[in-house]
């Protein structure tokens, strides 16, 4: 039986119109399924502006802005999970801290991450240091930044930290002290004792005391004794030959006074021995009384024997009345 073409016309008018539905609504239901791999920053338009706004869909809220630099996933991962598996030590714990400065310098967020994820909290403030070590070592700027803001640490503390991770490039601390002291002037004082705690612990007690030495009046002699006390704390003799070459009367009495009290803290019978190299009757007569004031709180008897050795002398009447106190009161 023959069709008229009117009707076919229509037959081919409602198959054409079925077709296009159908395109419609697959694509409605495709273009509504969110795909795993998108998990990054994306755009969507604002209607009312015309403009991008850029969303993120899963953003850390406490975590800074890092780049990742080399992550290596794999290297990072493989290396934690050996040390995790071994008991500890105090071997292994180094190898951790280490591990964590190492990573900062690439990784920053992760190492603090992990350092935070250590459930011993002794080690844990070792490892979020060695964090900051090691990011101050790779950028300074930032870790400062982020160091003064935090709270799993002290900010004095995590900030001292990033001073001695930049400080294994002493000539690069100078200026990143000075750029802070310029840009926040009111932190001066502590950005100097930073840098010269951190000069010392990396064995630069020389640039430590010279940068002191050059400190504002009323920051100097605080940033002096903290110099040569750490300087006499490892190489009390270097320290003292630089204390020598002095020309400054107010810098040298300082540095002098805070090298010989804390060598007569560690060692007050070789202090004492040293003493009587001096010439100057200042130097002579304070270095005497303060290590046998030490030595006499450690050991009366044998600071008494040694005196015995030498003529009365008004360099020693301090030194003996220490010794006359410590009998008493034993």
């Amino acid at each position: 039986m023959l069709i008229g073409r009117p009707l076919k016309f229509a037959l081919a008018t409602v198959l054409l119109l079925l077709g296009l539905g159908m395109l419609i609504s697959r694509n409605g239901r495709m273009g509504s399924t969110v795909r795993p791999e998108m998990t990054g920053p994306i755009q969507r338009s604002n209607s009312s502006s015309g403009q991008s706004v850029r969303t993120s869909v899963e953003r850390r809220p406490s975590a800074p802005a890092f780049p990742s630099r080399g992550r290596g996933e794999d290297q990072w991962s493989r290396r934690w999970q050996v040390m995790m598996s071994e008991a500890r030590t105090t071997a292994r714990d180094e190898d951790m801290v280490t591990f964590i400065e190492e990573l900062a310098a690439v990784d920053p967020w992760r190492a603090i991450s992990l350092a935070q994820s250590e459930g011993d909290s002794e080690l844990q403030m070792r490892l979020s240091e060695a964090a900051l070590r090691g990011w101050g070592g790779a950028d300074p700027e930032s870790a400062l930044e982020w160091a003064a803001s935090q709270t799993l640490l002290d900010s004095g503390q995590a900030m001292a930290a990033v001073f001695h991770g930049v400080a294994r490039d002493p000539e690069a601390a100078l200026q990143f002290t000075a750029r802070c002291s310029e840009r926040d002037p009111e932190r001066m004082h502590d950005y100097g004792a930073y840098l010269v705690a951190a000069l010392s612990r990396v064995g630069e007690f020389e640039l430590a005391a010279a940068f002191a030495a050059k400190g504002p009046p009323d920051m100097r002699l605080d940033w002096l004794n903290a110099a040569y006390s750490r300087w006499a704390d490892s190489e009390p003799r270097a320290a003292l030959k630089q204390i020598s070459q002095l020309t400054d009367t107010q810098v040298r009495r300082t540095a002098f006074d805070a090298a010989i009290s804390h060598w007569s803290e560690k060692e007050p019978r070789a202090a004492a021995e040293y003493s009587l190299t001096f010439h100057e009757p200042y130097d002579r007569a304070f270095a005497l009384s303060v290590a046998l004031r030490h030595w006499a709180a450690a050991d009366p008897t044998e600071a008494a024997t040694w005196m015995g050795h030498f003529e009365p002398s008004r360099d020693f009447d301090m030194g003996a009345a220490a010794v006359a106190s410590q009998a008493g009161s034993s």
